[in-house]
């Protein structure tokens, strides 16, 4: 017996091609310091909600517009990468976009690291060390 395989409709077609299109304009070709950055912000943010309901010991500990400001903390930290990766291709160099990624995963692996403390939670000893590496070297240290 064969299996009907379904395929996709020329609307569905279009939708994906036309975001693929849109990502890639932003942001180029998908690397790897990419997807951990889109990772870390995931993992970020649901840590942030469960260590607030983990704090209250409710979901009602969740705030709408702490959550807003959250995602639009998020959308910035996206669109800092988008400019950076316009100015690489403007002025033909190829450093700024890796630059703004890697700070903005020490960023969300420090704030992942309080959400973890929050809830009492250890955070893995080599990451810990590589974070307190991080924050040195922003404190100029």
């Amino acid at each position: 017996m064969l299996t009907q395989i379904k395929l996709l409709t020329i609307k569905e077609v279009t939708t994906y091609g036309v975001l693929a299109s849109v990502f890639t304009y932003a942001f180029g070709t998908f690397t790897g310091i990419l997807e951990i950055f889109f990772i870390a912000m995931a993992i970020d943010w649901f840590t942030g909600i469960t260590a607030s309901i983990w704090e209250r010991k409710s979901i009602k500990a969740l705030k709408s517009a702490k959550g807003f400001w959250g995602g639009m903390k998020k959308f910035f930290m996206i669109l800092t990468v988008f400019f950076a990766h316009r100015i690489d291709l403007a002025f033909g160099i190829d450093w700024l976009m890796t630059g703004t990624l890697y700070f903005w995963i020490g960023n969300e692996l420090i704030s992942i690291m309080e959400n973890y403390a929050r809830m009492n939670m250890k955070f893995p000893e080599p990451f810990r060390k590589w974070i307190d590496g991080l924050k040195g070297k922003v404190d100029g240290k």
